[in-house]
């Protein structure tokens, strides 16, 4: 996809989560402040990687950046997160991608 078309934001959300297992299970550590998910910054980087010097790469770091926290905060009350089982972000990130893809057609 060229930087020109527009970017459809279901379509890399789409994109985003196919990338992610359809279940996710860590070990969780609970604290007094909250809970740290062993290993889920690192499963991200690592799918958040196959997206380096791709012309989306900010938008999709970001759209993972984003799962990576709705599965945390999910681990909060759960021992494992299915991803199909996520409330939908999109009403909160359908307008930070259109801000983020207009700015990358700007440039």
């Amino acid at each position: 996809m060229s930087l020109s078309m527009v970017i459809d934001f279901d379509n890399l959300y789409t994109e985003a989560l196919s990338a992610w297992p359809p279940e996710v299970r860590l070990p969780v550590r609970s604290f007094v402040t909250g809970h740290l998910v062993d290993g889920l910054t690192d499963l991200e980087h690592s799918i958040a990687a196959r997206w380096a010097g791709s012309p989306h790469e900010v938008l999709m770091v970001a759209l993972n950046w984003t799962i990576l926290r709705a599965v945390h905060a999910a681990f909060a009350t759960r021992q494992s997160v299915v991803l199909a089982e996520l409330p939908s972000v999109r009403e909160r990130l359908a307008p930070a991608v259109a801000q983020k893809a207009t700015l990358e057609r700007a440039r």
